[in-house]
């Protein structure tokens, strides 16, 4: 089990470190990305759908989500469109209207206009 270890500056960015069971300072792993790489070594298949149901299971915080649609370099007009997020406002200055944080039942999110995420990433988020 590991546990929380100073942060770091890296780049002129500060992050998180972890203290694992052996003493060694890492990084906090993202456990989809930990869990696709046990996935491979051991021949088994994962896809999205795979971890979209994790996620709503609870298996995966939206944190970490997040990280890996941004990591996958995912669209974001796909990014604005899932469920998981529908709570993100996403300010996009290459879209005319801003994306609510929610549709009303039965209509669309829609192309917003200056997409900002509330400004910064929140706890366990790389920006």
């Amino acid at each position: 089990m590991s546990k929380s270890g100073p942060d770091i500056i890296v780049r002129g960015k500060r992050r998180r470190t972890v203290i694992d069971e052996h003493g060694v300072q890492r990084f906090p792993a993202n456990r989809i990305v930990r869990d696709l790489v046990d996935a491979a070594r051991d021949g088994r298949r994962v896809d999205l759908n795979d971890i979209a149901r994790r996620h709503q299971s609870g298996s995966y915080s939206t944190a970490e989500m997040r990280q890996l649609y941004r990591l996958m370099g995912y669209s974001i007009s796909g990014y604005a469109e899932l469920s998981a997020f529908e709570h993100d406002e996403i300010l996009n200055p290459l879209w005319e209207t801003p994306t609510p944080p929610a549709a009303a039942p039965g209509t669309s999110r829609g192309q917003p206009a200056f997409p900002s995420r509330h400004g910064v990433a929140s706890e366990g988020e790389a920006p």
